[in-house]
């Protein structure tokens, strides 16, 4: 049936109730909420039937949403374990399109199908001819049950049919508007409602037959007092009826087009009704001035006016607040009864929820997808949206004409606002909060945990809450109202207000000086400080600046802040003209400011500063770093960190402290890796990436795990998921267009958070082991020389002439084994030209520098921000990549400086002969400052001729593929010699070039790329070294025979005694370097072991026995790279193990043939 396959996954997985995960939905007469039981309960499939029924009244109904169109061929329906004479003897089973309009499909009248408790019986159906089907099913009962009650009591449900299409919207959406909106409706008229008002039952009617029956008319008695209302029906029967209390709605009226008393004034006459302006009179909701048509004046608050779209909105909904009506200026007012606040709203056309009290509103997680199962282990994944990737061909040709939306979206939007109490015991606060200084405006990006984290602990109310142990102890107002363009304060994307929004605010608890004057002294120069007398301790210059001077400072600063924000210099020519004190006086000024501007204030800061400083000098001793690393963890900070990750409401709601970010990225080494990691795992990938992260701890906890160890049934296991990571799938084609496709796919996937999942096109291959494979096909295409990307040599003229050089094929690029070996015994010489493609550098690949003029310099930049991206998703899908990146390269990454001692790391070539150029400078200086003539003269004697070089002032690439010859490192450089005179100025020029200038644009385009997936400022958390093994592992592969007999786990077939996994520990650790890495690419499609080594792998590296028709000796191990499953046939001996092995590793690289 349909319930079971919707249950079960498509008769999949084990099943399980599809109404209590949101596969379905129910509702009844007496809404979710039953007498007894649950209404899941009537979807049970228990062995023992449930106690499921609805309340003692006529016409009670069950309706399900199925979320399908159906046309149904039978039903079946289970008594519940209540008596015998409950069950169902008269009924109709109905089927709709809309939830609204129900077609009769078969009726039941004294039908004696079930009996006892927990039996069933099936309906052959014969249902109307349709194409499309019904959604929606309802059992109407339309008589008494069995003992002669009223009450509908089901405990099992299903029906079969034709599925003829699946909707695409939640299952209940439909449902639930439509009762917001029969509310909403029903609402609006009780403004209506007087005595002698004609009405009939309503949507929420729950009395049975006291009116009569349906379409019977009442009359109203009474007017509205508290919700309630009380009417007498046309049979002599009188009875008190709710109209808006306890949110419900029992009434509507008979005729809609009875004029309220808003519309009654015969005061006015009609054909100016709809054009009524009061002229003097402005709107205290919507700021509208004047007011045009009818006014509403509040009965309790002074001067108060709402026009009718803020009245009817429910702005000042206050209880006992009642207004007046005033049709025109001068006109006779009417009092209106008290409007009845409602917890439905249809105009979100976004979330389309009935707002009541069992409705839990849970956020979109746009990567995250449901849990199907309750159990972590036995979630059921769906299958990976497949997105579509423009050809690189297509996408190159259209490049020009790629246009991005720009247009804002068209949902209605809503203006939050959140005041502080005015004392820590209030427990309701006026919603006119929205008019005093004491409410402020939440900006989109901000959550209600965050905002009043910062106001409880900022503003002065909480001095008043100090007694308090918890911040929600505290009662917190949050008003809306329809967002309207200039609600947002935030102007720029420098400075965080408008001058308006500043002379609004300046000195409230919304926006204190302080914070102003800090804004301006991050920003502007020392001598517009100066000027405007901003200079020096924040507290000090908002005691002696009042708010109009530090209003009209901000609003000429906010006028073109550029010119006002020039780099500070000690070096400007106007030092020269400062006399000694003033001079000291200013270099105490920079002093301070660089002091505020590094976080340097105080003690504590400097400490940090300095340990910091300390850790980036060790990075450079490698033997030495890990040991006096350990000595600079300071454990209570630690702990603190710790217990801040701890709380996933305040990561998920981007409310953890400031301190948090500022100490992990700027002070790092005063926390063990594992902390920091956690805090960038949880705290750098958005809300969707947070809440996987947390939950990936919670399942790893001894405590979830006893937990669903100790469960028997999926029922008893309470652990829940809110979700699980969507997989977004991609095609690509392998070939020589390879890193043109994955420019294709980061150009589409950059900014989402689901994972990357990568299949080739015409093969069969897919999963992680393939995203892997992609992951190093793209490494690889990343090193080409062609590229102009990274500093290489031209190739040697022997090798050109001589290309059988068999040193030349010694190489990490992803050609085939197969190849390298055919290159090394035939000769080919196209192979080895192939091979000598890419950048072969024992220092690591390092950005070339290039100058401003540089050709192709625009398309070389998009590779550099593409390598951004690359890095990110790596890191975001930890992925293992093999791209050897020269140190300082990550140094530059995680913003530590380069010095000159890192050039022997890029270029040593030119860093030796720099070198020896930089002695030479030296001496000539410490001659320069000889006062002893003789000896000047040996030490200028003793100096080589710098001359015999024929260096000019002039940048030479290492290799012509960069497409120039030279580059002028002073204006006319090339006419410019090298000499004894100027060899300073040429090394530090150099350094300079190679070092910052040179390769600034490239660095500034990979920061960009990451910055597409995540703050880059975010990998500050790291050392140089931590983000290699991050994103490359462990690059020396080994492994030994204990480890492999440790880690290596056999199965399906082989044990630790068997021969032939001995065998395979053998030949293993035979391998060489360069084998190792083969034999790992082949079983988990990167080269690479993550940090730790095989112990770290997961899943673990496992064996497997490939069951085989004929001679096992005579077939190939194959692998599973997604489950890293090596399948091996059983075969005789090593060296038949080894010889299949090895030739598998050289003909299994070019594709998943093997798989």
């Amino acid at each position: 049936g349909v319930i079971y396959f919707i249950g079960s996954n498509g008769c999949s997985k084990e099943w399980i109730n599809p109404a209590s995960h949101g596969l379905v939905f129910i509702t009844s007469s007496d809404g979710r909420t039953l007498p007894y039981g649950k209404v899941e309960d009537i979807l049970s499939r228990s062995s023992e039937a449930q106690n499921c029924h609805t309340k003692d009244r006529s016409s009670s109904w069950f309706v399900i949403d199925l979320g399908l169109n159906l046309i149904p061929s039978a039903y079946t329906l289970r008594h519940a374990c209540g008596y015998g004479r409950s069950a169902l003897r008269a009924w109709q089973l109905q089927m709709s399109t809309d939830g609204m309009n129900w077609a009769t499909i078969k009726s039941h009248d004294n039908d004696q199908g079930m009996v006892e408790p927990g039996s069933t019986y099936t309906w052959i159906l014969d249902a109307p001819e349709t194409v499309n089907g019904w959604r929606y099913v309802r059992i109407m009962q339309t008589g008494r049950n069995a003992g002669g009650k009223n009450y509908l009591s089901l405990s099992g449900f299903e029906i079969y049919g034709t599925v003829t299409s699946v909707a695409l919207d939640r299952p209940g959406k439909q449902l639930m508007e439509i009762e917001a909106s029969a509310r909403l409706e029903a609402r609006r008229q009780v403004h209506k409602f007087q005595v002698g008002t004609k009405v009939v039952r309503g949507f929420d009617w729950k009395w049975g037959s006291q009116d009569g029956g349906q379409g019977e008319v009442g009359e109203v008695q009474t007017e509205i007092n508290e919700g309630w209302v009380e009417v007498r029906w046309e049979n002599g029967e009188s009875n008190r009826y709710r109209m808006g209390a306890q949110n419900s709605y029992d009434l509507k009226l008979y005729d809609d087009s009875i004029p309220s008393p808003a519309d009654s004034d015969e005061e006015v006459d009609d054909d100016t009704e709809g054009n009524v302006t009061h002229s003097s009179v402005q709107c205290d909701g919507c700021v509208k001035f004047p007011l045009v048509g009818h006014r509403f004046r509040c009965s309790v608050c002074k001067d108060y006016d709402l026009c009718e779209g803020c009245y009817w909105d429910d702005v000042h909904a206050e209880e006992g607040h009642t207004f007046y009506v005033i049709r025109k200026p001068g006109a006779k007012r009417h009092l209106l009864p008290c409007r009845q606040i409602s917890h439905f709203e249809s105009s979100f056309t976004d979330r389309s929820h009935a707002w009541e009290s069992n409705v839990t509103l849970k956020r979109e997680f746009s990567s995250l997808e449901a849990a199907f199962d309750p159990r972590r282990n036995r979630t059921t994944t769906e299958q990976p949206v497949t997105l579509e990737i423009e050809d690189p061909g297509a996408v190159r040709n259209n490049a020009r004409k790629e246009v991005r939306s720009t247009e804002k979206s068209t949902k209605q939007r809503l203006a939050l606002f959140i005041s502080m109490p005015s004392d820590a015991n209030s427990v309701r606060i006026s919603c006119d909060a929205i008019h005093t200084d004491r409410a402020e405006l939440l900006d989109l990006e901000s959550t209600i945990f965050r905002v009043v984290h910062k106001k409880f602990y900022s503003s002065r109310s909480a001095v008043t809450c100090a007694s308090s142990n918890k911040i929600w102890d505290t009662t917190f107002t949050i008003t809306y109202r329809l967002a309207r363009d200039f609600d947002d304060p935030h102007a720029g994307d420098n400075l965080p207000w408008t001058p308006a929004y500043v002379a609004e605010h300046l000195g409230s608890d919304n926006l204190a000086k302080g914070e102003v004057i800090l804004c301006m002294q991050e920003r502007a120069t020392a001598e517009w400080l100066r000027l405007w007398r901003l200079s020096g301790n924040v507290k000090q210059v908002a005691k002696r600046n009042n708010c109009s001077k530090i209003i009209a400072a901000y609003t000429s600063f906010y006028g073109d802040p550029v010119t006002k924000s020039i780099p500070r210099s000690i070096n400007s020519k106007d030092d020269a003209t400062f006399d000694g004190d003033v001079y000291l006086s200013r270099q105490e000024i920079l002093l301070s400011e660089f002091m505020a501007s590094h976080g340097l204030s105080d003690k504590v800061s400097r400490i940090l500063q300095f340990l910091k400083i300390v850790n980036e000098s060790l990075e450079d001793l490698c033997s030495m770093h890990q040991d006096i690393g350990q000595e600079l963890i300071n454990q209570k900070l630690s702990n603190k960190l710790k217990q801040q990750l701890s709380d996933p409401l305040a990561i998920t709601s981007g409310s953890m402290p400031k301190w948090c970010h500022e100490v992990v990225t700027k002070y790092a080494p005063v926390f063990p890796f594992e902390i920091r990691f956690q805090y960038f795992a949880h705290c750098s990938f958005g809300v969707d990436r947070a809440v996987a992260a947390i939950q990936l701890a919670q399942d790893k906890s001894p405590e979830r795990m006893r937990q669903r160890a100790n469960a028997r049934t999926r029922e008893e296991d309470t652990s829940r998921s809110l979700g699980q990571l969507k997989q977004e799938r991609v095609v690509v084609k392998r070939g020589n267009q390879i890193l043109e496709w994955a420019m294709s796919v980061m150009k589409v996937h950059a900014k989402r958070k689901a994972i990357l999942e990568v299949t080739f096109a015409d093969e069969e291959g897919h999963g992680s082991g393939v995203t892997n494979e992609f992951y190093s096909l793209v490494s690889d295409a990343l090193q080409r020389r062609d590229l102009g990307m990274w500093i290489c040599d031209d190739l040697d003229n022997s090798l050109k002439k001589n290309r059988n050089s068999s040193d030349t094929f010694d190489t990490e690029i992803a050609l085939s084994p197969m190849k390298k070996a055919k290159a090394k015994t035939d000769g080919d010489m196209e192979i080895a030209f192939e091979i000598n493609r890419y950048v072969h550098r024992d220092c690591g690949l390092f950005p070339a520098p290039l100058p401003p003029d540089a050709p192709n310099k625009d398309a070389i930049l998009e590779k550099f921000r593409f390598l951004g991206t690359f890095l990110a998703k790596a890191l975001l899908d930890n992925r293992l990549i093999s791209l050897p990146l020269a140190s300082p390269l990550f140094k530059i990454l995680c913003h530590y400086p380069l010095n000159a001692s890192d050039l022997a790391f890029i270029d040593p070539e030119k860093a030796r002969h720099l070198a020896q150029l930089h002695e030479v400078a030296v001496v000539k200086k410490a001659a320069d400052l000889e006062e002893d003539s003789v000896r000047k003269q040996e030490m200028l004697q003793s100096l080589p001729d710098v001359e015999v070089y024929c260096l000019t002032m002039q940048y030479a690439p290492s290799s012509t593929i960069h497409g120039f010859r030279s580059y002028d490192l002073i204006p006319d450089g090339g006419s410019v010699t090298v000499d004894i005179g100027n060899v300073h100025e040429y090394v530090e020029r150099m350094y300079n070039f190679m070092l910052d200038e040179g390769i600034s644009e490239q660095i500034a385009a990979i920061r960009e790329g990451i910055s597409e997936v995540f703050p880059e400022s975010h990998l500050k958390a790291f050392t140089p070294s931590e983000l290699r093994s991050m994103l490359s592992g462990d690059s020396n592969v080994s492994w030994s025979k204990i480890d492999l007999l440790e880690h290596l786990e056999p199965r399906n077939g082989y044990d630790i005694d068997s021969s032939t996994f001995q065998h395979l520990v053998h030949v293993l650790c035979d391998l060489d370097e360069r084998e190792r890495k083969d034999f790992l690419r082949f079983v988990t499609g990167v080269r690479v072991l993550p940090p730790g080594g095989l112990k770290n792998l997961d899943p673990k590296l496992t064996v497997v026995r490939k069951h085989c028709e004929n001679d096992p000796d005579d077939h190939f191990p194959s692998a599973n790279t997604c489950f890293h499953f090596l399948k091996l046939p059983e075969y005789s001996s090593t060296e038949i193990l080894a010889s299949r092995l090895k030739t598998a590793l050289q003909h299994g690289m070019d594709g998943f043939y093997f798989n």
